[in-house]
């Protein structure tokens, strides 16, 4: 039973899953388009989405996200 509930190795360059990454305009202008590179440098086969941060929404926003499960 433990080994199941045990978390593998994250290999980043064999990891295909898709993450949701919620930014704010200042981080979506100037962040993300400086570490994306790196991101996909490192894990080639994942899908991104970046999302603007809602700030009124925020917590249905997140709940929504939380809910759908890897991509």
């Amino acid at each position: 039973m433990i080994e199941l509930l045990t978390p593998k190795e994250f290999n980043p360059s064999e990891c295909q899953q898709k993450f949701t990454i919620a930014a704010t305009d200042y981080a979506m202008q100037a962040l993300v388009p400086f570490i994306l590179p790196e991101i996909y440098s490192q894990a080639p086969h994942i899908k991104l989405e970046v999302i603007p941060v809602q700030h009124r929404e925020l917590q249905s926003q997140l709940s929504q996200r939380w809910c759908e499960g890897p991509g």
